[in-house]
């Protein structure tokens, strides 16, 4: 697994992200704590990675691809490379389309 990876799910597990909404309205930083993408009332980094409407949309078509369920995350089970991998990537992809980018 690529070392920013470990870095990101690093972070993940320590709720270290500064970047979810909820973290900035705590810090008035941000004047709401929705999320963007599903006008959720509160955008934190469990919801960025597993609640948000495209995270569902991206677990569901993992499920199917793999004819499997998904490990339920917590922090003292192991997760799959391709799933922190997964979360990596919708993470990123919500930072892009937050900051405009194609």
């Amino acid at each position: 697994m690529p070392q920013k990876v470990r870095v990101f799910w690093w972070r993940v597990l320590h709720e270290f992200l500064a970047a979810p909404k909820e973290v900035l309205y705590q810090r008035h930083v941000k004047p709401m704590a929705f999320c963007d993408l599903s006008g959720a009332d509160r955008e934190k980094i469990k919801h960025v990675l597993t609640e948000c409407t495209v995270a569902k949309l991206f677990c569901r078509e993992i499920k199917l691809l793999m004819c499997t369920k998904l490990p339920s995350l917590h922090p003292h089970s192991s997760a799959s490379d391709v799933l922190i991998t997964g979360m990596y990537s919708l993470w990123t992809q919500r930072n892009k389309c937050r900051h405009r980018e194609n």
